[in-house]
C-alpha cells in the first residue's frame, strides 16, 4: 500500500479546496474518529467541541486569516461544515488538554519518535531528519506537495482535514517533526495559536531561526515538542510548555526526541503522573543508541532502524498494545526520512516493518 499523494498550488483557499476534494473520504473518516475520541478520551461532547471550534475560529480570523481560508477550502472540497474542519485542526488542543485533565493517573496514549542526523554521522555527508509518527490506527493521512507563491514550496505528511503538513520539509531546506507532550498547566481553552498552525508557520520559514520563532515566539495552550533542522548542518529541538521553552541540541551528531520532557526541572514544567512514561523514555534512548551505533548511516540502514522492535509492542516501530483498552492503542501511522538538501521524503504507509518506504520529491 502507499499513502495518497496530492499536488496542490494556488492561494490557501485553492490549496484547501484541492485537499478536501482529493481526500474527501479520509477527511470524513477523521471527523468521525475524532468526534468519537473527543467524547470518549477527553470527555468533550459534540456540541462543546463545535463551540470550542467556533471560539478558535474567531481568534484565527484575526491572527491568521490565510489559515482560515485554507480550512474554508477544505470544508468546501470535502462538503463539510467549517466548524467540523476547525475542530479537526484544533484537535490537539481539545484532546491533549482533555486527556491531561481526565486521565491524570491512567494509562495515556503516547507515541512519535523523531530525530535529526547531522552530516558527520551520515554517509555522503548530508543532513537527514524524520520520525516514526505514532497515533490512532483509524486516522487517515496523505502526502502533500504544495507549490506556493508567497513561501517556499512544501512536501510532507498530514492528516486528512488538517491544513498544511505536520511533518515535512520545504524548498528553503527547513524540516519539521513533532512530538505530543503534556504538562499540568495545559489549557486547551486558551485561544493561542494552535499546534497545527505552528506546524504550518514553521514550514513557511526560510531559515531555522525563522522556524524557531514560528513555533516558540508566542505562548501556547498546550505543551508540544518541535524538532527542526536547517541546511547545511543546523538542528534545534524545542521543548515547549504553555509559557516555557527549552532548546536541545545534537550530541555527537544525533538529536532524538520522544513524548516526554527530557528534564522537567530544566524545562520549568511539571508533567502529570503517567505510568507509561517509561515507554517514551525507552523509545528515546533506544533510537539514540542504535543511531549512534550504526554511524556513519546510509538511508537504507536508517530505514531498517526505524523498524526496530526492541520493547515490542511499545517499540520504535510501534504496534497496538493488546493489554490496553482498544481506545488507547496506537501504532506507527508512518515512518519518515527526509533529506532537505535534495528535497526528498521517504515514507511508509503504516509501521515501517510492514512495507516499503516510498520516495517523493519536492
Amino acid at each position: 500500500m502507499s499513502l495518497p499523494f496530492v499536488d496542490l498550488s494556488g492561494d490557501e483557499r485553492k490549496q484547501g479546496r484541492g485537499h478536501g476534494e482529493a481526500l474527501r473520504d479520509g477527511v470524513r473518516q477523521n471527523r468521525d474518529v475524532y468526534f468519537e475520541r473527543f467524547e470518549t478520551d477527553a470527555g468533550v461532547a459534540r456540541e462543546d467541541v463545535l463551540s470550542r471550534a467556533r471560539a478558535h475560529l474567531g481568534a484565527l480570523r484575526k491572527s491568521s486569516p490565510a489559515y482560515v481560508s485554507g480550512m474554508e477550502g477544505i470544508a468546501e472540497g470535502a462538503h463539510m461544515s467549517l466548524d467540523e474542519i476547525v475542530a479537526i485542526n484544533v484537535r490537539y488542543e481539545i484532546l491533549y488538554d482533555g486527556v491531561g485533565k481526565r486521565m491524570m493517573a491512567e494509562a495515556k496514549r503516547d507515541g512519535c519518535t523523531g530525530y535529526v542526523l547531522m552530516p558527520e554521522v551520515v554517509k555522503g555527508g548530508r543532513l537527514l531528519a524524520g520520525q516514526n509518527w505514532d497515533w490512532i490506527p483509524q486516522v487517515k493521512g496523505a502526502v502533500l506537495r504544495v507549490k506556493r507563491e508567497d513561501a517556499p514550496n512544501l512536501l510532507g505528511f498530514t492528516e486528512a482535514g488538517i491544513f498544511g503538513v505536520k511533518l515535512g520539509l520545504n524548498a528553503a531546506g527547513v524540516s519539521l517533526t513533532v512530538n505530543g507532550m503534556l504538562t499540568v498547566d495545559d489549557d486547551g481553552g486558551r485561544l493561542e495559536r494552535p499546534f497545527h498552525l505552528r506546524c504550518h508557520d514553521a514550514l513557511r520559514a526560510r531559515s531555522l531561526d525563522d522556524a524557531r520563532t514560528a513555533v516558540a515566539g508566542t505562548p501556547r495552550a498546550c505543551a508540544v515538542n518541535f524538532l527542526l533542522s536547517g541546511l547545511p548542518d543546523e538542528a534545534a529541538d524545542m521543548e515547549l510548555g504553555p509559557e516555557t521553552q527549552r532548546e536541545l541540541s545534537a550530541h555527537e551528531g544525533v538529536l532524538v526526541h520522544a513524548n516526554h520532557f527530557v528534564d522537567q526541572c530544566a524545562a520549568g514544567v511539571e508533567e502529570p503522573p503517567n505510568p507509561r512514561r517509561h515507554n517514551s523514555e525507552h523509545r528515546h534512548a533506544r533510537l539514540e543508541e542504535i543511531l549512534r551505533a550504526a554511524a556513519p548511516l546510509s538511508r537504507e540502514t536508517l530505514m531498517d532502524l526505524l523498524r526496530d522492535h526492541d520493547g515490542h509492542p511499545n517499540s520504535v516501530c510501534r504496534h497496538p498494545d493488546t493489554e490496553l483498552p482498544e481506545g488507547q492503542r496506537v501504532h506507527t501511522v508512518c515512518g519518515a526520512i527526509m533529506e532537505p538538501g535534495s528535497g526528498s521524503l521517504w515514507i511508509s504507509d503504516g509501521p515501517p516493518c510492514e512495507g516499503e518506504f516510498e520516495e517523493f520529491r519536492l
